[in-house]
């Protein structure tokens, strides 16, 4: 069956120019986020914290012990793509296709494909005051 096709609606349209407009200070949107002093905040994982949130952009900064990780799932309208932070994560996809990736690395799913992912090796110190034992840190993001 075939599904009807999905429109993103911009309530929020601007007619030129306007300084930011930011969420506030914690909330989604915020203008600037230390990625540091998330971390500092939410301490030891397991936890996510939403940064970036409106109609064609999702961001959560992850956090996720050895061998933690997030649910089997997939999207129908939107891709998903993550950046590793720190530690060690395996993407386990759809078709049996492994991504193992490192800090820095970029991983990207499109939508349709089922991104089972894991904590494989603990991460060593990282920067920022918030490096606390070992865990992995990611940054998900969805967009229209």
């Amino acid at each position: 069956m075939e599904q009807p096709g999905t429109s993103i609606v911009i309530r929020d349209l601007v007619t030129g120019p306007i300084p930011p407009r930011p969420g506030v200070e914690g909330s989604p949107n915020t203008l600037h986020t230390r990625v540091a002093e998330v971390v500092d905040k939410m301490g030891p994982p397991p936890w996510s914290k939403r940064v970036i949130a409106d109609e064609r952009n999702l961001v959560t900064l992850i956090a996720s012990a050895p061998g933690g990780g997030n649910r089997p799932h997939w999207h129908r309208e939107f891709d998903e793509w993550w950046v590793v932070l720190a530690g060690r994560l395996q993407w386990e996809l759809t078709g049996g296709i492994v991504v193992d990736a490192v800090k820095d690395d970029i991983v990207w799913v499109p939508r349709g494909t089922v991104p089972g992912a894991a904590t494989t090796a603990p991460k060593t110190r990282s920067r920022g005051p918030g490096s606390r034992g070992t865990d992995s840190r990611g940054a998900g993001s969805r967009g229209g």
